[in-house]
């Protein structure tokens, strides 16, 4: 009698933690995304300790999912019955060669499962469709099935639910929204500038973001890329701030005093085009700074207020740059993907003056986020792992997409550092640092690169006056005789 009550207790306990959950909303004809750190988690599984929404929209995976009496729940509320088909972003780890462990994914009427054996970050479709009725629906992620003996170390980052019709509308919209840019298909390798409202001299007080932007030399900056046999570069403007080296009169408008009066974007891409050289805009505009709040994070309704001031300012930049600049590299989708972001509203806004302009999203070592971008940014340092050498996806003598895996579709691109220390030259009455490769070092890394149409952008730090360290700018130069002649 007492273990019945005991039992009854604890569904009693489970409902009303259940209850307390937050909805998430599924949208009907798209797919949602339903982050795991959004679920109710048991049996020790938890956010990361540097996952802090109070301060940045990041989200991270969920880690160390080891054992069947763990699980992920989340409370989806559908429109009307019907058939989900489902995909999840996870890797795992721990298990012994040929073993695998079985995933299911259920609610009180149904489930489907997935059997997968030790495997990289990658998005993955369960097998069949779940049905789920009108309403509110609980749903359920956990292992059912473990191999004696083994001990698996899963990482979970999210699952992705959509009618077969909705996953069909998404495909076709992505890839009526893809760019053909010949150019980056051709480049051998760019380089990464982060320079900006955080970038220090070499000696002396620094400038005014403002008056570092008027004094910039565009002319001697592109004559210097030239040198280093760069075909195209990516510079940052809003990294870690909200700032924009231009008038942005949608920006101006939310953060009064983030743009400038130069429009330094235009320029540098005008001089650059003298040497056939592309410029990519870097941009980092985090929700949190146009009013997104924690508590909004599964409010319906409420980040749609920050996505439209998202979406002025790339409308803005898109129109503004359309045939100025090559495209768009953006930094973080870990803070964008998990909210649902509208991702196929930004690709049409940003592309609607240029269609073959190029959009990418960081995703850091999570598979990619969207299908509504062109390339893939590749944060994973300049090394001969990075440049795809083993990599099955990336074939020696192939076009330079990736032909399936975690970035299936995207064209291959891979960053790092060049230089030891931060991406931006931020420590005043300081040097840039000695590269982090010999040119013999760097050379095979990009040869092996090429082979492979994957295409590197090193990050080389920038003085505030727009010059690097000489000793990179030879190493360059080298680089530049060896794989441009």
């Amino acid at each position: 009698m007492k273990s019945s009550a005991l039992f009854l207790l604890l569904i009693l306990l489970s409902l009303l933690s259940l209850s307390q959950q937050p909805i998430i909303n599924v949208v009907p004809g798209a797919v949602t995304v339903m982050p795991a750190s959004d679920a109710a988690l048991t049996n020790g599984l938890k956010n990361t300790s540097y996952q802090n929404l109070d301060k940045d929209p990041k989200v991270f995976a969920i880690q160390d999912w080891k054992s069947k009496d763990q699980s992920f729940m989340w409370n989806a509320n559908v429109t009307k019955k019907e058939d989900y088909q489902v995909a999840i972003l996870l890797q795992i780890r721990g298990l012994s060669a040929n073993s695998s462990v079985t995933i299911q994914l259920s609610t009180p009427t149904g489930k489907i499962l997935l059997q997968s054996m030790n495997m990289e970050w990658e998005k993955i479709i369960f097998p069949g469709s779940l049905i789920m009725e009108a309403g509110i629906n609980q749903l359920q992620l956990q292992l059912t099935q473990i191999p004696e003996g083994e001990h698996p170390d899963i990482n979970l980052y999210s699952i992705e639910l959509a009618t077969k019709n909705g996953w069909e509308k998404y495909a076709t919209a992505a890839e009526s929204l893809r760019s053909n840019p010949e150019w980056l298909n051709k480049a051998k390798y760019g380089l990464f500038f982060h320079w900006n409202a955080r970038s220090k001299p070499r000696t002396g007080p620094a400038k005014s973001y403002s008056d570092a932007v008027k004094d910039f030399d565009v002319t001697k900056f592109s004559l210097m890329v030239h040198k280093t046999g760069a075909q195209f570069i990516v510079l940052t403007t809003s990294w870690d701030l909200s700032t924009f080296p231009a008038p942005l009169k949608s920006l101006d408008n939310l953060l009064p005093g983030n743009t400038t009066p130069r429009d330094l974007i235009a320029d540098l891409a005008g001089a650059l085009s003298k040497w056939d050289i592309k410029l990519l805009v870097y941009c980092n505009f985090r929700i949190n700074r146009f009013g997104w709040k924690k508590e909004h994070e599964l409010t319906p309704g409420k980040n749609d207020s920050s996505f439209n001031k998202l979406l002025s300012i790339y409308s803005e930049i898109g129109m503004r740059y359309a045939k100025k600049i090559g495209g768009l590299w953006i930094d973080d989708g870990m803070g964008l993907y998990p909210y649902n972001a509208p991702f196929e509203t930004l690709a049409r806004v940003i592309k609607r003056g240029n269609k073959n302009m190029v959009l990418g999203y960081n995703s850091w070592i999570y598979p990619r986020f969207t299908d509504f971008q062109d390339f893939y940014g590749g944060e994973h340092g300049i090394t001969l792992k990075a440049a795809g050498v083993n990599n099955k996806y990336l074939p020696v003598g192939g076009n330079g997409y990736f032909i399936s895996g975690p970035q299936k579709g995207l064209k291959a691109t891979f960053c790092g550092l060049l230089e030891p220390g931060d991406w931006t030259h931020t420590e005043p009455e300081s040097l840039i640092p000695s590269p982090l490769l010999k040119a013999p070092d760097l050379i095979k890394i990009i040869r092996e690169a090429i082979l492979r149409k994957n295409v590197a952008i090193m990050n080389v730090q920038v003085y505030q006056n727009g010059t690097i360290s000489p000793e990179t700018f030879e190493l360059l130069k080298q680089l530049n005789q060896s794989v441009n002649k």
